[in-house]
């Protein structure tokens, strides 16, 4: 009998609406013509990777991180989440993730996620204090975070995480307990925080 290796699996979406003043990642805005393009070689890389992994290997954790996945219309990112599905062997109780900043964020686009199969939602809210936020260089305000993590569980979204930020220019012991309160007064299932 063969030994199942269970495996996870990240889908690397490299763009976003604005790149962040304090983001290293590779990532950055870029125009629709080659986020379409990127997504065509994305699809080919995953079936040449699918045909290496032996038929053994099996799919627990599928993550689409960024960049901003969620600058990629709902429907495209189900229809490349029915691709992997389709490609690799994925568990049927796999944790499946997207990363999505507060702005790219819609009730329909959320419904269309889960209901596309994703079933893990990470927000990155970065912080509650809207002047950090236009510090950071992000492109949304505490408002919109609570708007989005609202619409996550009204979509349906049972595991949701929040990303925060700490020890920020500036930022008092006393901020960054306000931050933390005002996230689990929004009851995420899990919490990211790093330090800047």
């Amino acid at each position: 009998m063969t030994e199942v290796r269970p495996i996870a699996l990240y889908v690397h979406l490299p763009f976003c609406v604005r790149k962040c003043r304090y983001c290293d990642f590779n990532s950055g805005p870029a125009a629709e013509p080659l986020r379409i393009e990127y997504l065509t070689a994305l699809r080919r890389e995953l079936s040449a990777r699918a045909r290496e992994l032996s038929a053994s290997a099996r799919v627990d954790t599928i993550f689409f991180g960024g960049g901003t996945p969620t600058i990629y219309p709902a429907d495209d990112l189900a229809r490349l989440l029915d691709l992997v599905t389709g490609l690799f062997r994925v568990s049927p109780a796999a944790e499946i993730s997207i990363e999505a900043n507060p702005e790219t964020l819609t009730p329909r686009k959320l419904r269309r996620l889960r209901s596309g199969g994703f079933n893990r939602l990470s927000i990155g809210a970065q912080s509650f204090d809207d002047r950090e936020l236009t510090m950071l260089g992000r492109g949304h305000c505490a408002a919109d975070t609570v708007r989005g993590t609202s619409w996550a569980r009204e979509a349906g979204f049972d595991d949701l995480s929040l990303d925060l930020i700490y020890a920020l220019p500036g930022q008092r012991v006393a901020g960054w307990r306000r931050t933390l309160d005002r996230a689990l007064r929004l009851g995420p299932d899990h919490l990211s925080a790093y330090g800047l």
